[in-house]
């Protein structure tokens, strides 16, 4: 406070402390919510940040919050002034200045002393006309009304001057899906061999929004007890040729078969549920089998 009207001392401090109203001289005060202290010591109606003289709690809570802010580090356990008068002056300046002083930096009112002394013309940031331009020094912010940290701000800080661009690649689970596969049947379509070729083919390309899909094959009894080797296949082809998204597969019946012969079997795509180990079936195709002797390299 003393900073503000040119005189760092000590005594000069303890002076001016003497001539505000008597209930600042207890720390204390600051943490009260007493309206008519505050009012002794900010700006009348048409230059302070509360526009009304009205005593209503609202207005009392948020000025005083701020209030608590700003003075916290004037509150020391003892009574007396720190060494150092500009660790304190940062904190009171925005509501306990000389009103004489803001006239004769030609301040307009809601704005604060030590906020910003400097005038700007407007040829010089390239408009015309008359205009008057001040900007806040630093971080400092134009209090107007309002509640809560709305504030003008308008600074000429980075933070002020700069627009951050934020590009955001947002990806809706809607959009989502997993490629779909399809059997395809060779040259025939019974099982007369302890073997049995297919090819199995991916529909779309894998993208963004089109996800891979993994699948287990094998050939199962109508009851579901599997007579031939196991494939996991992933399907994850992002090519646009029909012919790279084919997957052969050559499936080896097991010496089970020949329990079956004559009777129908399923080739089964299986898929694994989400965070669990069980397995439901995605397609089928049922092949008779045909066996007219067991190989004897089946197994």
């Amino acid at each position: 406070m003393v900073a503000m009207r040119g005189d760092r001392s000590r005594q000069s401090a303890k002076k001016l402390w003497a001539s505000l109203p008597g209930v600042y001289r207890q720390c204390a005060v600051a943490y009260t919510d007493f309206w008519e202290s505050y009012k002794t010591v900010i700006p009348s109606k048409r230059h302070r940040p509360v526009g009304q003289e009205t005593g209503q709690t609202n207005h009392i809570e948020r000025l005083n919050n701020t209030f608590r802010q700003r003075i916290s580090r004037l509150v020391r356990e003892s009574l007396s002034f720190s060494k150092k008068m500009e660790n304190h002056v940062g904190a009171v300046w925005y509501f306990i200045h000389d009103y004489n002083a803001q006239q004769s930096k030609g301040l307009s009112r809601h704005h604060y002393y030590r906020i910003t002394t400097k005038k700007f013309k407007a040829q010089q940031i390239g408009l015309t006309g008359e205009l008057e331009i001040q900007i806040p020094k630093s971080i400092s912010r134009l209090r107007i009304q309002g509640s809560g940290s709305r504030f003008v701000h308008g600074g000429a800080s980075l933070q002020e001057i700069i627009i951050p661009i934020v590009k955001v690649n947002k990806k809706r689970r809607g959009d989502l899906s997993t490629v779909e596969v399809e059997i395809i049947r060779n040259s025939t379509s019974t099982i007369t061999s302890g073997q049995l070729a297919v090819t199995f083919y991916q529909q779309k390309p894998v993208t963004d929004k089109v996800q891979p899909r993994r699948l287990k094959a094998g050939i199962y009894t109508p009851i579901g007890e599997l007579i031939s080797d196991l494939h996991e296949l992933t399907f994850d082809s992002p090519s646009e040729n029909p012919r790279e998204r084919e997957f052969p597969v050559r499936f080896i019946l097991t010496s089970q078969g020949n329990n079956i012969n004559n009777q129908e079997v399923l080739l089964r795509l299986e898929e694994k549920l989400t965070n669990t180990s069980h397995f439901t079936e995605y397609k089928s195709v049922s092949y008779p089998i045909r066996r007219s002797f067991t190989g004897d390299f089946d197994f």
